[in-house]
């Protein structure tokens, strides 16, 4: 079961997939999508952020990111403001409304970071997720090389 010839891509894509139907059912429980989801949770760790680092923080593009904030703001979770020192960029913040919504989001993800401790113990946790984070630095550093 662990030898070099498993396909990595598959086992990624299946635990991706996995853990992405659960944080799916936790997010209809407040009716969001899992995109929306991301969003507030993104934008609650990092109050203030721009359109353009949204994007990428959910490896989007970013007309699809202004019309996913547009539609969370007309349902009052999300806040654009101009940013003071460059009037052309706006800042991005989760309204009062959102904050119940948030601690949903953030319970979610406690468990099924706890799926996971449960499942594979403190130190082999700790392991994978810095080899993941290890992983996604190389290869979207390199993706970033490859489009320039």
């Amino acid at each position: 079961m662990h030898c070099m010839t498993q396909d990595a891509r598959l086992l990624l894509s299946r635990a991706a997939r996995t853990a992405t139907r659960y944080f799916q059912e936790r997010a209809a429980e407040v009716d969001l999508s899992v995109v929306q989801g991301q969003a507030l949770m993104e934008l609650d760790t990092h109050s203030g952020i721009t359109v353009g680092a949204l994007s990428a923080a959910l490896s989007k593009d970013q007309a699809s990111t202004s019309i996913l904030i547009d539609k969370m703001m007309t349902l009052g979770l999300v806040r654009r403001e101009t940013d003071p020192t460059d009037r052309r960029r706006a800042r991005l913040f989760v309204t009062g409304n959102a904050a119940p919504l948030v601690e949903h989001l953030d319970r979610a993800r406690d468990d099924i970071n706890r799926l996971v401790l449960d499942a594979l113990g403190h130190e082999r946790s700790e392991t994978l997720l810095t080899l993941l984070g290890d992983f996604l630095d190389v290869v979207e550093g390199s993706e970033a090389v490859s489009d320039s």
